[in-house]
């Protein structure tokens, strides 16, 4: 910090608790200057914006570390990274503009939304439905919470929000690595993208569900493939179920539309 910052105070200014050092012992406050100067105000840019961007990068480090973000989280070790949480919102929205940008200007259809269209598809006899837009968001919407579910089946002894942060935490990286596999889709073939996609996929829940649940490789190995297809299976009854309610929606809203149409010809 700049000297000419750099004050040395009794008392700390937000809980006139003694101070011993920096740092406020009591609310974490730091001793400065707080007079609104604009050398001051640009100093403590530079400082929170600093202080940002090491979180930001450290953070960023240890997404593509299998099971180091969610495994340092879980041990206390917060305070240099960005709360998964919020790192998780970022990121969602940051992969909603990237398909949306691949959808409307290179008209490609982002990477697994394809797959899910697929299996609609075969289950509804090969229609082409008018909700499936619909169905493809809701299912979405509900990958986090299914997954949380099925980490949590195979983990009972551990708590729930060990489940919850894992799933976050793992969710985040899988996001990364659509994105950059929706890139490369540019340029090499997508059934190849997809290959690689879901290799990278189910070798990073491998060495992070042994990383954070702290168990054998072939303890490992067994819980990533039943946890695999247990959310395979829980993503398909979800289709299923939405396939069947909105149909049962769109037949009905085709009766409610058609019974004034049969009412003006019975009157003709």
């Amino acid at each position: 910090m700049n000297k000419k910052l750099s004050v040395h105070h009794s008392h700390c200014k937000n809980c006139q608790t003694q101070l011993l050092g920096t740092f406020c012992s009591h609310c974490g406050q730091k001793d400065k200057e707080y007079q609104p100067t604009f050398t001051n105000m640009i100093q403590t840019l530079w400082d929170d914006f600093v202080a940002v961007d090491a979180k930001l990068l450290n953070t960023i480090k240890a997404v593509f570390i299998p099971g180091k973000y969610a495994a340092d989280w879980l041990e206390g070790k917060q305070n240099r990274y960005v709360p998964p949480i919020r790192m998780y919102i970022v990121v969602s929205m940051l992969f909603a503009i990237v398909s949306y940008v691949e959808s409307n200007y290179f008209q490609q259809q982002p990477l697994g939304s394809g797959a899910l269209q697929g299996f609609i598809h075969g289950y509804s006899d090969h229609k082409q439905l008018p909700y499936e837009y619909q169905i493809i968001q809701l299912v979405t919407l509900l990958i986090l919470p299914l997954t949380v579910i099925s980490a949590q089946i195979f983990n009972r002894k551990s708590k729930v929000i060990v489940s919850v942060i894992f799933s976050i935490c793992l969710s985040i990286t899988i996001m990364f690595f659509f994105m950059f596999a929706e890139a490369l889709s540019l340029a090499i073939p997508e059934k190849m993208t997809e290959l690689v996609l879901l290799f990278l996929i189910s070798l990073f829940t491998l060495v992070s569900v042994r990383t954070v649940y702290k168990i054998s490789l072939v303890g490992a190995i067994f819980k990533t493939l039943a946890w695999l297809l247990l959310n395979f299976a829980l993503v398909a009854s979800v289709t299923i179920i939405s396939i069947g309610y909105y149909e049962a929606h769109f037949e009905e809203v085709k009766t409610m539309q058609a019974e004034p149409q049969n009412s003006v010809l019975d009157k003709r």
